[in-house]
């Protein structure tokens, strides 16, 4: 094999392959951008350095799984430096060019996110609820972080719109692994299912709550919740109702990303209904 050949066949390991991890990504720079207001240089500056960012992360974490003796530790090396390259120099010119000055926080903040995951799967937990939510969080500080960039200006909106996206998809997460971890308890009796999915449908409530409340304090647009509602009464129903056989994994990811798509649409119109 090539030298050429090798390092293409590295740069393919350096490519996520977690369709929920971007659907995350995507719809929350898409959402803090559209609330923040305006398209221009900066949008197009801030996409490069989240792209980059997160195959930068994701890479390390590839590279840090292989034994020391696999020989395409180098490789996916190589391709994270240049992912992180690509991120400091796209960042640091929103920072200079851009007087962004506040990115600088929001660096160092996803910068301990990004290694706290980072040591949490060099520990194998990275799929357990700790490792996941944390994972989750990293990935909503993008909405905040676009929010900002769009607008210039951090405010109590700025923080509002993480905390929504936060609690929204924090929520996918305790319903996925009621789903999934907890296949056995959906098929049995009412109580046993309210037992294994108690934390999913506590989370739902809390969260729909909190939103309110923040919709009430005037940080975030009346009509918020209403974008958590359809998510609760998800995570709800799949506890409330008794399956028969468990639903394969991958129609679970294709209905979380369909989820993902209604609550963006829900956030956008409440905001824009508050204009």
């Amino acid at each position: 094999m090539s030298k050429g050949s090798g390092m293409r066949g590295v740069f393919t390991l350096t490519i996520s392959k977690q369709h929920g991890a971007w659907s995350i990504l995507i719809a929350c720079f898409v959402l803090g951008t559209w609330v923040g207001g305006n398209l221009d240089p900066r949008t197009a500056l801030l996409s490069c350095s989240v792209v980059f960012g997160f195959l930068a992360r994701h890479s390390a974490g590839v590279y840090l799984r292989f034994p020391e003796t696999d020989t395409r530790r180098r490789g996916v090396l190589i391709w994270t430096t240049s992912y992180a390259l690509v991120l400091l120099g796209t960042g640091g010119l929103l920072v200079s060019a851009y007087g962004l000055w506040s990115l600088l926080l929001f660096g160092v903040l996803l910068l301990a996110v990004g290694l706290t995951s980072l040591m949490v799967a060099r520990q194998k937990r990275d799929y357990t609820n700790s490792g996941e939510l944390i994972g989750v969080l990293g990935l909503t500080l993008v909405a905040p972080v676009a929010e900002y960039t769009a607008r210039g200006i951090f405010s109590v909106q700025t923080f509002a719109v993480w905390v929504l996206c936060a609690l929204f998809f924090c929520g996918s997460v305790f319903h996925v692994r009621y789903l999934v971890r907890r296949r056995a308890a959906s098929m049995g009796p009412l109580r046993e299912r309210l037992k294994a999915g108690r934390p999913s449908v506590v989370y739902h409530l809390v969260a729909l709550c909190t939103a309110v409340v923040l919709g009430l304090a005037g940080m975030l647009p009346p009509l918020s919740p209403v974008a958590l509602l359809p998510g609760a009464l998800r995570a709800w129903t799949a506890v409330g109702r008794r399956v028969r056989r468990p639903l394969p994994v991958r129609r679970i990811g294709v209905m979380e990303v369909l989820y993902t798509l209604v609550f963006l649409v829900l956030v956008v119109s409440a905001f824009y209904i508050s204009k």
